[in-house]
């Protein structure tokens, strides 16, 4: 049966709307496809962002496990120990402290263990100066290796200046640290300034201590030389914290000759000509910060005394003068001559051989003759006669006469 002209253009329009929706369908169909595809990219593409960013944070994480690996000590407690010790040992002997002004407690101890790291703690008792703390401090902070200082107690005592200070320290090892990890020698660059700097800025305002004065010089400026005479002068300061004074010679155009001592503080000189010379010196004191001051000393050469006209003391009594040979025996001894000193009322009986000293005669009896009534003495290897009618001294100094 033929379709009518209306039921083909309605069948036609049926036709029509239902290829629409089939076409509308397919899109829809392969939009929610292509879309869902996408979604999957996208989440590849995050997971692939987090993974890389994981990497990366593990690749930097890494790098500084390593540049805090060279700054660990040793992950061996006995080496971590030695080594920790033996290095506050060395800073306390580099800034000037010794014996009883610096002590380290028992050997660092583990205080805190993590997966990470293990932490120990050392122990400084220290009596110093103010000046000295500030360099450990300095030299403490300018190691560039895992450690802290977790306390410092600092406390004045009744000198000027000196200080007792309790510092605790902690250093860590790093779990991936070697056992031998080597002890780092580089600077930390924590510290902005040097520790001459931090003195500048710290000693002038010292909690510690009151103000600093310049010391005096105690001894006299102007000074009288002998020319030609050898001269020296130490010289004395007054400080008014009491500190210990050094001098150190300012002029650099000399008198000749003159020489200074800085060990000492002494002025050495013996001038050659007369003059008015001018030296200038320093004195410094110790104090904190250390103060100064220059002086000048007007030195003056003038003649030297003349020499006093030699004393003449009037001659000695001489008791030989008034000696004499008294007599001259015979006994069973053999002879014998007998000597008389009259002033010192001493007598002698002399056998041959034998000393006797009167006064300035020191001799020897080398001989006695009865007969001729003489006796022969020697003194200095000179052999001299001596009879009844002198006295020892004519006799001895006729002898050398003859």
């Amino acid at each position: 049966m033929a379709m009518t002209s209306r039921e083909r253009i309605l069948a036609i329009g049926v036709g029509v709307t239902v290829g629409l929706l089939g076409l509308q369908y397919g899109i829809s169909s392969f939009s929610a496809k292509l879309t869902a595809k996408q979604a999957r990219i996208d989440t590849a593409r995050k997971d692939a962002d987090n993974l890389q960013l994981q990497i990366t944070k593990g690749m930097i994480s890494q790098k500084k496990v390593n540049a805090l690996k060279a700054k660990s000590f040793p992950s061996n407690a006995d080496l971590l120990n030695s080594r920790y010790s033996e290095w506050l040992t060395k800073v306390g002997e580099e800034v000037g402290l010794t014996g009883d002004n610096f002590k380290i407690g028992t050997q660092p101890r583990p205080v805190k263990t993590t997966p990470a790291y293990t932490a120990y703690k050392a122990t400084m008792q220290v009596q110093c100066r103010t000046d000295q703390l500030i360099d450990l401090m300095a030299k403490f902070y300018d190691k560039d290796v895992l450690h802290t200082i977790t306390s410092l107690k600092v406390t004045s005592t009744n000198q000027p200046n000196w200080l007792n200070v309790s510092l605790d320290s902690q250093a860590i090892a790093l779990r991936v640290a070697d056992a031998k990890q080597p002890f780092s020698n580089e600077s930390s660059k924590r510290l902005p300034k040097t520790a001459e700097d931090y003195k500048q800025s710290i000693l002038g305002r010292n909690p510690f201590a009151p103000p600093n004065s310049p010391p005096s010089l105690a001894t006299s400026t102007s000074q009288e030389v002998k020319r030609g005479e050898s001269w020296n002068l130490k010289l004395e300061g007054n400080d008014p914290e009491s500190h210990l004074v050094s001098f150190e010679l300012v002029s650099k155009d000399l008198p000749p000759g003159l020489t200074f001592s800085d060990r000492n503080g002494e002025i050495s000189w013996k001038p050659e000509a007369n003059g008015d010379y001018e030296v200038v010196v320093r004195a410094t004191d110790d104090g904190l910060p250390a103060k100064s001051a220059e002086y000048k000393l007007a030195l003056k050469v003038v003649d030297p005394p003349v020499p006093p006209a030699p004393v003449v003391e009037p001659p000695k009594f001489d008791p030989a003068t008034q000696s004499r040979v008294t007599a001259l025996v015979g006994g069973r001894d053999g002879p014998q001559v007998w000597v008389r000193s009259l002033t010192e009322g001493k007598s002698f009986q002399l056998s041959e051989g034998e000393d006797f000293e009167v006064g300035s005669i020191k001799a020897k009896v080398v001989s006695i003759n009865l007969k001729e009534s003489f006796a022969e003495f020697e003194t200095d290897g000179i052999r001299w006669l001596v009879g009844m009618d002198s006295t020892l001294k004519e006799a001895f100094e006729k002898s050398k006469a003859d």
